[in-house]
C-alpha cells in the first residue's frame, strides 16, 4: 500500500468508526481467506461491516471519534465488526460464527455511547438477548394485553351495573303491578 492509499483506508475507516456505535475486536490470525469472506458476508447481511487493518491505521481512523479509548488495546492481529445501529446485532453475529469456527476469537466489545469495554463473556451474554424487533413485538403485546384485560375488566363492572339496574328496575315494576 502506498501512501495515498493508507490515507484513503484511514479515511474510509474513520468515516466508519464516526458512524459507529459498537465495536468487537477479535483475532482472525488462524483463519483462511475463504473463512474471512464467509464472515464478511454474514455482517453485510446484517448491515454491519467487519475489516482487517494495520494496528496503526486503525489507531489513526478512530482519532476524534467516540472510540479513541480503544487505541490502548489495539494490540495483535486484530480485526474489528462494527455495529450502526444495534449492537446486539453485532453480538449475535460474531457469536454465531464464533460457534461455527473456532479460529476466530473474540478479544473484547466497546459500546461508544456508554463509554464501556465488553469482555468476550459480556459479548457472549448480549448475544443471548433477544433482537430489539422480538423485544419491541413483546412489548407491544404486553401492552395491547394489559389494555385488553382493562377493557374486560371495566365492561364486567358497566355490565354488572347495567344489569344491577335492570333487576332494580325490574322489581320496581313488579312491585307497581302488585300494588295496582
Amino acid at each position: 500500500m502506498n501512501r495515498e492509499q493508507k490515507k484513503a483506508t484511514v479515511e474510509r475507516m474513520h468515516g466508519q468508526f464516526a458512524k459507529a456505535i459498537a465495536a468487537v475486536v477479535a483475532d482472525f490470525q488462524n483463519m483462511d481467506v475463504e473463512s474471512l469472506t464467509k464472515l464478511r458476508r454474514g455482517f453485510r447481511a446484517s448491515s454491519l461491516d467487519y475489516f482487517v487493518a494495520k494496528n496503526t491505521l486503525m489507531r489513526l481512523a478512530i482519532e476524534k471519534t467516540d472510540f479513541e479509548p480503544l487505541k490502548e488495546k489495539l494490540q495483535g492481529v486484530n480485526s474489528i465488526g462494527l455495529a450502526y445501529e444495534d449492537p446486539i446485532a453485532l453480538a449475535k453475529t460474531i457469536n454465531d460464527y464464533c460457534k461455527t469456527d473456532e479460529n476466530l476469537q473474540v478479544k473484547f466489545g466497546y459500546l461508544a455511547k456508554g463509554n464501556q469495554f465488553l469482555t468476550a463473556a459480556e459479548i457472549k451474554t448480549l448475544a443471548n438477548i433477544p433482537s430489539r424487533e422480538v423485544l419491541l413485538a413483546r412489548l407491544a403485546y404486553v401492552l395491547k394485553s394489559q389494555h385488553g384485560k382493562l377493557a374486560m375488566v371495566l365492561m364486567a363492572v358497566i355490565t354488572k351495573f347495567v344489569r344491577t339496574l335492570a333487576a332494580v328496575q325490574q322489581e320496581k315494576g313488579t312491585n307497581k303491578t302488585k300494588e295496582e
